[in-house]
Formats: C-alpha cells, sequence, structure tokens
C-alpha cells in the first residue's frame, strides 16, 4: 500500500510552521541534483511555486495528470497541490516558493494574479527572450532576500511583482486572448472571488454568494471543486484566516478587536476558527511570530 503523500515547507526539509513572510529563491540544480534529479509526489502547506526551467526538460506529475516539460517552460504549482518531477540530470533554472500571506497586495487583487493561481500550469516552450528576463527577475529577487540594504523589502515586493506578471502573461497569453477569456467558468470564479474579497468579513453563507451571482450552490460548488478542489466555503475561510494573520502581524489591536473586525461576535468561536486552521491559537500564533522577528 503506497504511503501518505509527504508534506514540506520545502522539499526534503521537516514540516514546520510556515512564516507568514516566507519567500524563498533557489536554483532548481541546487535541490533537484541533490535528489538525483527525481522529486517525490509532495505538497507545500500555504505555499505557491513558479519554476522557470531554462534548460533540460523532463516530466511533472501534478494530482492525476501529468505534463511535459519542454524548456525554456514556466511552471506553476498552487498551495497544497501535490506534484512531484522526474527532470532530465542537468536540468537549471529557478523556483521561487511563497506563502501565501506574503504575497503582495497588489497581487492578490488583481485578476490576472488571481487566475494564475487558479490551477497548475505547465507552458512551453516559451519564447527564449520571455525566458531570458524572467531568467534575470530571479536573479535580481534572490540577491535582495540574501542582504538587508536600503529599501530591501520595496525592491522584493517589485522584484516578486515583475515575476507574477512575467509567468501571467506568458501562462495566460492564449487564455485571455482566446475564448477561455470569457468562459463562464472563469467568469464567474472571477465575480466569486471578488466578492469573497468584499464580503469575507461578513460570513455570508454560500447560498448568498450563489444568489448575488445568480447561479444554483451546486452550480458554485462544481466550478470551485473543477478549477480549485476545494468548496467555496474552504476559499471563503482561507481569505478570513489571510486577514487575521495580518491583522496579527502587524497590528497591535488586541485579539477581541481583531474577531471583532473580522465579523466574529464571539471571541471564543474566531479562536477556535483560527485554531483549527493553523494549529496554534491567535495569541499565541501573535507570540510565535514576535519571537521569531526577534531572532538574527
Amino acid at each position: 500500500m503506497a504511503g501518505p503523500i509527504e508534506h514540506y515547507r520545502l522539499y526534503g526539509e521537516p514540516i514546520r510552521h510556515v512564516e507568514p513572510r516566507f519567500i524563498h529563491v533557489e536554483p532548481i540544480r541546487e535541490r533537484s541534483g541533490f535528489h538525483h534529479w527525481r522529486i517525490a509526489p509532495h505538497a507545500h502547506r500555504e505555499l505557491h511555486q513558479l519554476l522557470l526551467v531554462s534548460g533540460g526538460g523532463g516530466a511533472m506529475n501534478c494530482e492525476a495528470s501529468s505534463f511535459v516539460i519542454a524548456a525554456p517552460a514556466i511552471l506553476v504549482i498552487p498551495a497544497e497541490t501535490v506534484h512531484g518531477f522526474a527532470f532530465e540530470p542537468g536540468t537549471d533554472g529557478w523556483v521561487i516558493s511563497i506563502a501565501r500571506t506574503a504575497m503582495p497586495g497588489a497581487a492578490v487583487s488583481d485578476r490576472l494574479i488571481a487566475t494564475l493561481f487558479d490551477r497548475v500550469r505547465c507552458v512551453g516552450p516559451v519564447e527564449r527572450e520571455t525566458a531570458r528576463q524572467i531568467g534575470q527577475d530571479f536573479v535580481s529577487l534572490s540577491n535582495e532576500l540574501a542582504w538587508d540594504g536600503a529599501g530591501r523589502n520595496l525592491a522584493i515586493e517589485g522584484d516578486v511583482l515583475r515575476l507574477f506578471v512575467a509567468f501571467a502573461r506568458a501562462g495566460l497569453a492564449q487564455e485571455w486572448m482566446g475564448a477561455s477569456f470569457t468562459d463562464a467558468e472563469s467568469v464567474l470564479l472571477s465575480r466569486f472571488r471578488a466578492l469573497v474579497e468584499a464580503h469575507f468579513a461578513e460570513h455570508l453563507a454560500v447560498a448568498a454568494y450563489a444568489r448575488r451571482l445568480g447561479v444554483s450552490e451546486d452550480r458554485l460548488l462544481a466550478v470551485c471543486r473543477k478549477r480549485f478542489a476545494v468548496p467555496p466555503i474552504q476559499i471563503i475561510h482561507q481569505r478570513v484566516m489571510v486577514e487575521a494573520q495580518r491583522w496579527l502581524l502587524y497590528t497591535t489591536a488586541p485579539v477581541s478587536s481583531i474577531a471583532d473586525a473580522l465579523g466574529f461576535k464571539d471571541i471564543s468561536y474566531f479562536s477556535r476558527f483560527f485554531t483549527q486552521r493553523l494549529g496554534e491559537s491567535p495569541r499565541r500564533f501573535r507570540s510565535a511570530q514576535a519571537s521569531r522577528s526577534k531572532e538574527p
């Protein structure tokens, strides 16, 4: 009998909490070469990944689908997606792993970027000039992450946004130029995510979202499962969790005030909601993050 799917922070590393600001960039050859170019099926909790395969190639398995990697290629792997690789020896390129909560605000609210991460993508070969420019963006981001110069956070955010836009333009060009751009499912999902962004703190029932979208609950459920492999309520709860972590990280507001701001009239219910999804209470989360920020 096959064993359970492994969950890592980064492949081969022990499972541990993913820091809300977590961003990691490395060349493909470093980790894949160490593992003899074979990466067993696994998943990353709360981490999206973007890969540029500039040379070599191979194959990628994601859930029940397989993709041939024809370099130069770009790969998009949304958080929690089970995936594995069989790279050709010597394959090179870059990979960025970024926590959902580390994504720049401009990216979270942009329809193009939201569409980019709605499913697994393997696009290649892309134009070599496009691959070269994306490679330069990776080098720039890697350099910024490695030092602590003036304006570092702004530079990192700018590099991340450039990467997102470059991947979206290269990976979604056909969809946004062709029939898929106006596909009923894509439009429905875009409208749903916009509604969630506007109303997640109101704790509306899925039925209320469906009514505002003019579709049945079953239709909304089917589309969300097809694109995201999760029901609508989980998408709503994920957005609430992102906002809760931002409040806890970037403000000194009492947990009771945060609960109220996020639509929880009962602080104990907010604490249970948070703990069930992250594995620790809001107060413990804030305390742990404060301790980590003091570490050298």
